[in-house]
C-alpha cells in the first residue's frame, strides 16, 4: 500500500531506486546530474498537470525530498512507526532527490549513517548534517534509561531501535533545487505547498498508521488542521518562553502535535538548549506521547 502511494508521489522509477523490500537504499542517490533531474522535472510537471498547481516550471531546477524511515517500513501495511514528523518543504542543494533529514541507515556514499557522539553536545552525530534534529527528539522522546544508555555507554543498538520509531516528510515534497529562500520566488508558492499536502498527506499518515503525528511548528500544525480537519485543539505553554505546544485529534484518533522547529541551528540556540527538558516535562505530564 505505503509503497504505492510513493510511487505516485514520487514516480516509479525514482521510489524503486530508493526502496527495495520496504528498505530505503540511499547509496543510491547520486550527486545532481542529467538525467536525474530530467526524472524529477517530468514528475513535477505531470503533478503540476494533475493537481492543477499553476506552476511555472520551466526554467527552474527541482528537487524531491524523499521520506526518510530506518529499517523495513513493512510491504503489507503494517509500518511499525510510532512517531510520523511532518515539515514545511525541503531545502536541497546537493542532489535531486535526497532522503528527509537523513533518516536512513546510509548516506548516498553507502557509508553508515548515525554514530553516538558526545551527551554536552547532540548524543546523535548525523552524516551530512542533520544531528540537531534527531538530538533533539532524543532527549524529548527517550526514557531516562535510554537516554543514560546511549550516551554513557555508546549502546548504538538501542540508538537505532529509537530511530527506527520515526517516519518523517514534508507537507511538500519538492522545491527548487537551490537555497531555502528560493522558494518565495515561486509564485503562489503557499498554495502550491497548501494542494500538494491536501493531495498526498492524509492517506499517507493513515498507512503509516503511527500513534502520534508531530509538526514541525505552528506554521505545520495550521496546515494539518485545515488538511486533516483536527478537533479538540488544545495549547500548552512553556514556561519562561513566548512558545507553546500544541495538541490536536484526526479523525480516528491520532494525536497530533506542534513542536517547536527542532531542526535547525537558530532554534536549537534560542530555544531547544534552554528549554528542551521543559518541553519534555509537559509531553510526558500530559501523556502527549
Amino acid at each position: 500500500m505505503i509503497i504505492e502511494h510513493l510511487q505516485k508521489k514520487y514516480g516509479a522509477e525514482i521510489t524503486e531506486k530508493l526502496v527495495s523490500n520496504g528498505e530505503l537504499l540511499a547509496q543510491n542517490i547520486k550527486d545532481k546530474n542529467e538525467s536525474d533531474q530530467i526524472l524529477v522535472q517530468d514528475y513535477i510537471s505531470r503533478l503540476n498537470d494533475e493537481l492543477n498547481l499553476g506552476m511555472q516550471i520551466e526554467n527552474t531546477k527541482w528537487a524531491f525530498d524523499f521520506p526518510g524511515w530506518l529499517g523495513s517500513l513493512g510491504m503489507n501495511g503494517s509500518t511499525n512507526k510510532k512517531y510520523f514528523i511532518i515539515g514545511l518543504e525541503p531545502h536541497v542543494e546537493r542532489y535531486d532527490y535526497q532522503i528527509t533529514y537523513g533518516l536512513s541507515k546510509t548516506t548516498p556514499k553507502g557509508e553508515e549513517r548515525f554514530s553516538i557522539g558526545e551527551p554536552e553536545k547532540f548524543i546523535i552525530n548525523c552524516e551530512e548534517d542533520s544531528s540537531l534534529i534527531w538530538s533533539n527528539l532524543f532527549h524529548i522522546l527517550a526514557t531516562e534509561e535510554e537516554i543514560n544508555e546511549v550516551s554513557k555507554n555508546k549502546n548504538k543498538e538501542l540508538l537505532i531501535r529509537f530511530l527506527s520509531q520515526f517516519y518523517i516528510t514534508d507537507l511538500c515534497h519538492f522545491a527548487p533545487q537551490d537555497k531555502a529562500k528560493a522558494i518565495f520566488d515561486i509564485k503562489n508558492w503557499k498554495s502550491i505547498r497548501f494542494n500538494v499536502a491536501n493531495h498526498f498527506l492524509k492517506s499517507e499518515i493513515e498507512m503509516v498508521n503511527p500513534k502520534v503525528v508531530i509538526a514541525q511548528g505552528n506554521g505545520v500544525f495550521s496546515e494539518l488542521s485545515r488538511i486533516l480537519d483536527l478537533k479538540e485543539i488544545e495549547s500548552y505553554s512553556i514556561e519562561g518562553t513566548n512558545w507553546s505546544l500544541k495538541k490536536g485529534i484526526f479523525n480516528n484518533g491520532y494525536k497530533v502535535l506542534s513542536l517547536p522547529h527542532f531542526g535547525s541551528k537558530m532554534n536549537y540556540n534560542t530555544f531547544w538548549r534552554k528549554h528542551r527538558d521543559r518541553v519534555r516535562k509537559i509531553l510526558i505530564k500530559q501523556e502527549l506521547v
